[in-house]
């Protein structure tokens, strides 16, 4: 598999970091523990950190935050029409999880402080080496060598399996991030393209400068253990304007 994986590298002319592994079973890994940037696979974990404070609260998800139009990013399709005017938390997950809404995403930071909320967080889940540093849009800046906001597949594929599958959150959090990440709507020429039809997938896909694209999820499959896969990838080319495919 190795072979295949690295001859992919030098055919697409990318640098690609790879953790498969099935619930109770067999595991896959390649550059597996090589640091590369999260993009906005960090936005499940971002939601998984609120739910393990939260999940129980319906009054918080239920509070509203204000819209300020001064802090619209250029990529927000859920919160942009809602600029000058509230949306509840709830929705703001919603938006974050499934639609990638980056100011969505810097409104639930705010909600935690900051980014090394998350950083803190994959640490007491036992994950040492994932980190965020910025909010977008700075955060997919993903230059070579900026250990900023970076990951590992290792790391990530470990994270996405606790919050989705293990303990880290509960029984009702566990179902929440499920509900949203199974609606996911940005994954279906991604991972979403490739897994069985019966299947299912709870994933976040990221991407950013030099080419960076990545893509975490947990596969369902019927009658089957579940997969958690951690996909990153970077192109080698040093043109920062080079983007991945969303």
């Amino acid at each position: 598999m190795d072979g295949k994986l690295t001859k992919l590298e030098q055919d697409a002319e990318i640098t690609l970091a790879v953790c498969a592994s099935v619930q109770g079973g067999q595991r896959l890994e390649y550059r597996a523990t090589e640091p590369l940037a999260m993009c906005s696979t960090f936005k499940a974990i971002l939601v998984g950190v609120l739910l393990s404070k939260h999940a129980r609260d319906d009054s918080y998800w239920a509070t509203q935050v204000m819209i300020d139009p001064a802090k619209v990013l250029s990529y927000a399709p859920i919160t942009q029409p809602f600029a000058g005017r509230p949306m509840p938390i709830a929705d703001l997950c919603d938006a974050t999880l499934r639609y990638s809404d980056n100011t969505a995403a810097n409104l639930l930071l705010e909600q935690l402080g900051g980014p090394p909320a998350l950083t803190f967080f994959a640490a007491d889940l036992g994950f040492k080496n994932t980190r965020l540093d910025r909010t977008e849009p700075d955060l997919n800046e993903s230059k070579a060598g900026d250990a900023r906001d970076t990951s590992t597949a290792a790391d990530l594929a470990g994270i996405y399996s606790a919050l989705l599958l293990g303990d880290a959150l509960g029984a009702l959090g566990q179902s929440m991030l499920r509900g949203w990440m199974l609606r996911n709507t940005t994954s279906a020429q991604k991972m979403g393209a490739g897994i069985p039809k019966e299947a299912e997938l709870a994933d976040k896909t990221g991407s950013g400068s030099y080419g960076t694209l990545n893509d975490v999820g947990v596969i369902f499959r019927k009658a089957k253990p579940p997969v958690t896969l951690a996909i990153l990838s970077r192109a080698v080319s040093t043109d920062p304007n080079e983007q991945g495919d969303a």
